[in-house]
């Protein structure tokens, strides 16, 4: 679990840093990351 303490801390450097998306945990980067790519990777067999 992530600490609620961190995820606030990231959310205001990212408010601060005009950032239009704050992810605060690896796994949210993992998926947004791969929203990116090719989408047949999604399918492959």
């Amino acid at each position: 679990m992530i600490d609620p303490a961190y995820v606030a801390r990231v959310a205001l450097d990212g408010i601060e840093a005009d950032k239009i998306e704050v992810l605060a945990d690896e796994f949210s980067a993992q998926v947004k990351q791969s929203l990116a790519a090719d989408p047949s990777a999604f399918y492959a067999a």
